[in-house]
């Protein structure tokens, strides 16, 4: 499998009849993998008069939604670039990059109509009313007319994912489809994902955190997904678990202690673990959840321009190593320099990572791209070390800038 659409085809021949997505909205049906293949080809048909080319880019900016979801593979199984937008942008945020990706249309909904209102760049602009209409309007399409696309050689951009990163403007991060198809498979074996696995998507599907494990995993693995805002599903966490039997669901810290401080118990509780990332866990929060809910957290360390998860916690393994962000998956290489030479094991140094999940390049930006990734390793700006077992552990930024929020 070398793209997103023929990793769609092959879900809709192995898993066809079963379902891929139970919405949580009142108002949208189930949809099967079979649906979901009929909803990205009649998706490329409602394209067509919009003349939207291949590789051309296609910014969304909507909260956690089944249609985030459904956007998210139609765009780039139909070999268009996807550019997911934060939903609490400003105007000027989205103007940023709406120019700099040289976006042709932009999906978003009437809650920010008053923003797009305020836009300065000139863009084919779709306002969606009502999701449940959207979806069943490209459902209903016929689109016998149109044939599969030509696998391509994995190295076509699927994404661009905006980051402001420590320093300067926002960089334009290009993910391809290998990058995303590496990642997602080496995880789902890793953890041994299978049909009757069912996920939770409380991470924002405007950034890859919430598009690999509990998104595109269950697309190899035939499992089920749900999606559901991201305030809600801090509030709501339990609520959701139980609604709909989820066994995963990744979040961030921020998640963890939220749901330690609500203490509301779940009534049946069917998860089997929690990935949590994005920021480094609080040892006793994470024995605190462990032990109050009998769910194990999964640890896991990596950054937009790794497609999300390079290093993680080990589900076969019980020797998981408290305040550590786990060991690097079977795809990823990891080395720590000090001034250009590898260090020791215990000794701090810049980590910088390598394997097919990494990133293509900053658009627009070949200096910046060229300082950071070198002979093909990735330099993060992260501060870390790793022991004698290889086991990793981030202690700062090189440049030790915070960021709030």
């Amino acid at each position: 499998v070398s793209d997103f659409g023929t990793l769609v085809k092959c879900s809709k021949e192995l898993f066809g009849p079963t379902t891929y997505l139970e919405p949580f909205e009142s108002d949208i049906e189930p949809v099967t993998f079979n649906q979901l293949y009929d909803f990205i080809k009649n998706f490329d048909n409602y394209l067509l008069p919009l003349n939207i080319e291949e590789e051309e880019k296609i910014a969304v900016l909507l909260p956690n939604s089944s249609l985030m979801v459904l956007l998210f593979f139609s765009i780039i199984a139909t070999k268009r670039i996807f550019v997911p937008i934060n939903p609490k942008s400003t105007p000027n945020e989205i103007d940023y990059i709406l120019n700099d990706s040289q976006a042709v249309l932009f999906f978003t909904d009437t809650n920010q109509k008053k923003k797009v209102e305020q836009l300065q760049y000139s863009v084919e602009t779709i306002i969606i009313q009502k999701y449940s209409d959207f979806i069943n309007d490209i459902l209903s399409q016929n689109s016998s007319n149109i044939n599969d696309k030509k696998q391509n050689d994995g190295n076509l951009g699927a994404e661009i994912i905006y980051t402001s990163g420590t320093t300067g403007e926002p960089k334009g991060v290009l993910l391809t489809h290998n990058n995303f198809l590496e990642d997602s498979f080496c995880l789902g074996k890793m953890f041994g994902f299978n049909a009757s696995n069912k996920f939770l998507t409380v991470s924002p599907l405007f950034h890859n955190s919430g598009q690999i494990i509990t998104t595109l995993v269950p697309l190899w693995s035939g499992g089920q997904t749900t999606a559901v805002r991201s305030d809600m599903g801090m509030v709501k966490f339990w609520y959701f678990v139980d609604r709909f039997d989820i066994d995963w669901s990744l979040g961030m810290p921020a998640h963890v202690n939220f749901i330690l401080e609500n203490n509301i118990k779940p009534k049946k509780n069917t998860l089997k673990g929690f990935f949590c990332g994005g920021a480094k866990l609080d040892s006793r929060k994470q024995t605190e959840f462990e032990e109050r809910f009998s769910v194990p957290i999964f640890n896991n360390y990596g950054l937009t321009e790794t497609t999300s998860i390079a290093v993680c916690d080990n589900p076969t393994s019980n020797d998981r190593v408290v305040g550590s962000v786990g060991q690097v998956i079977p795809i990823n290489e990891i080395k720590i320099y000090k001034e250009n030479k590898e260090v020791q094991p215990m000794e701090i140094g810049e980590i910088r990572i390598k394997g097919p999940n990494v990133f293509k390049e900053y658009i627009n930006k070949p200096r910046i791209t060229n300082k950071t990734l070198k002979d093909g390793w990735l330099a993060t700006g992260d501060l870390g070390y790793h022991d004698e077992n290889g086991f990793i552990f981030i202690k700062d930024r090189v440049d030790n800038m915070i960021l709030v929020g």
